[in-house]
């Protein structure tokens, strides 16, 4: 069974890192069933948390939260001890595939090397308690789709594609002695793994932009103020 770390998108925060409890893939049918016990439930209506209470989870869904709410059999029963229940956070401008990757490592490394640090970065960021986050910069499309495949633990990804930045701004990733590829230098390895892309005038802008609704529905990532700042 895949360790794939999904489970009604719950955190448990301060017992998830001892944890790793495995969850249904997609292509498995079995009901699978935890009860959390003996949790103050935090729902983010308001600041306050709920009684001691026990939650039970089918399938990856909120079944009951009562604290009369006992495990079936078979089921996976986790004690809380009191600690706190709360909903998976979302992340809603992160740069998964370059978290905290070396900026050189980033600019000049080995393309392979970035997407298995990304897996990393991934893993790390559910356990800080993100259940899904909204890339707004870099090709995780791929990473995405080993995500969703329960290959590598969440977060869920929606990814937007590579940034869009004018010759100069801020996705221009060009050391001092790489010339313009408009004037025979040559574009940059990020831009063609699709992390990035420079655009400059309408024509530019609605090409690169329009490209990654082939993959993604997402919004395209233009950072503004380096736009603004030459206006």
């Amino acid at each position: 069974m895949s360790a794939s770390y999904k489970l009604a998108g719950l955190l448990w925060v301060g017992l998830l890192p001892m944890f790793a409890l495995p969850a249904a893939t997609q292509a498995q049918q079995a009901t699978t069933q935890v009860l959390f016990q003996n949790v103050r439930v935090f729902g983010g209506a308001s600041d306050a948390l709920s009684e001691r209470t026990n939650v039970l989870v089918e399938d990856n869904l909120i079944a009951s939260i009562s604290p009369d709410a006992s495990a079936p059999s078979g089921a996976t029963v986790v004690d809380g001890a009191g600690r706190v229940l709360m909903p998976g956070l979302s992340d809603t401008r992160a740069h998964i595939m370059f978290a905290s990757l070396p900026q050189m490592a980033f600019i000049a490394g080995n393309p392979s090397y970035m997407y298995v640090y990304a897996t990393k970065d991934a893993r790390a960021m559910l356990m800080r308690g993100t259940a899904s986050v909204r890339d707004m910069a870099g090709n995780s499309f791929g990473l995405k789709a080993a995500i969703d495949q329960g290959i590598v633990p969440r977060p869920r990804n929606y990814p937007s594609g590579g940034m869009l930045s004018q010759t100069g701004g801020r996705g221009d990733f060009r050391l001092p002695n790489q010339t313009n590829p408009r004037f025979g230098g040559n574009i940059e390895q990020i831009c063609l793994q699709g992390h990035a892309c420079m655009v400059d005038g309408v024509p530019d802008v609605l090409a690169a932009g329009t490209s990654p609704t082939r993959l993604t529905s997402a919004p395209v990532n233009l950072p503004r103020w380096a736009n603004l700042c030459l206006l």
